[in-house]
């Protein structure tokens, strides 16, 4: 995508250090509230559930815990398709540009999809090649 912003050079160093500052910044407070919803901290990590953050947020709030770990659940997976559909159009970049073996089979598009399914399946499919769990 950087190929596509005006002044690529200095827009896209840019807005990687804002966002680097505003999420480090967001991260932090978060960090600060779950420490102080915490409370007997061995009693958190005794949890029967496995997961002390859930015991954190069952000890806040009873009745919203399930909803807050499934929105945790959820932006997880939104972050994993996310994370792949990057791989993958790096990889298509890489094939175009001749950068990386096979690149002829990874550079070809779909004709039915009009996307490079050999780069999504590829990048779907080869960590679990190499014994990464789905």
């Amino acid at each position: 995508m950087a190929e596509e912003v005006r002044n690529a050079s200095k827009t896209i160093p840019r807005i990687m250090l804002a966002t680097m500052i505003f999420n480090g910044a967001l991260g932090f407070v978060m960090l600060v509230t779950l420490c102080f919803c915490v409370g007997n901290l061995e009693a958190v990590l005794d949890t029967k559930t496995g997961y002390p953050f859930i015991q954190i947020f069952y000890n806040a709030t009873p009745q919203g815990a399930t909803t807050m770990v499934s929105i945790i659940v959820v932006c997880n997976e939104f972050a994993g398709v996310t994370a792949m559909a990057t791989a993958s159009r790096q990889l298509f970049s890489f094939a175009r540009d001749q950068g990386v073996p096979f690149h002829t089979f990874f550079e070809q598009a779909s004709l039915h999809f009009s996307e490079p399914s050999a780069t999504s399946h590829a990048c779907f499919l080869g960590p679990r090649g190499l014994g990464h769990p789905p």
